[in-house]
């Protein structure tokens, strides 16, 4: 089968346009994938904001920074499980925008999030399930942006 000018034109341009729109429609899935995390993201942002207008010593920094291994209260005890949910979603927007550290602090405030807590991720209590839950470069950053 002899294959003229027009044939081979014809079969190019459909073969071209078909590649160009599967790029662009892969293109448009991961935008969309992408859009729709960062929605469940700000949807774990108004839990965490929910969480601190209903506990509000949560986000006292007297009673954040007197966070000690020792106590066993039942507020302590509550917030150390919103503690997990504020440095897992901090691990969630770390992950979703690939460690950027400014685009981290841009999207959540981190700095201010990790400073506050800081004597929860320090303690000895938690620095095992930390190493074992986190990634090492989470980890890092973390540790990076918590002042002693």
């Amino acid at each position: 089968m002899a294959w003229d000018a027009g044939t081979i034109s014809t079969l190019l341009s459909t073969v071209i346009s078909t590649f160009i729109a599967t790029i662009i429609s892969v293109y448009i899935t991961k935008r969309r994938i992408r859009n729709q995390d960062e929605l469940k993201l700000y949807d774990e942002i108004l839990q965490m904001n929910l969480l601190s207008i209903q506990y509000p010593y949560f986000e006292n920094p007297d009673f954040c920074s007197s966070y000690s291994d020792s106590f066993s209260t039942d507020e302590f005890l509550r917030y150390d499980s919103y503690c997990c949910i504020v440095y897992n979603l901090l691990e969630k927007v770390w992950r979703h925008f690939n460690g950027d550290t400014n685009k981290i602090n841009d999207f959540l405030g981190s700095k201010e999030i990790i400073k506050q807590h800081r004597q929860w991720w320090r303690s000895k209590r938690n620095i095992a399930d930390n190493v074992e839950g986190y990634p090492l470069d989470f980890i890092d950053y973390i540790d990076s942006h918590s002042p002693s």
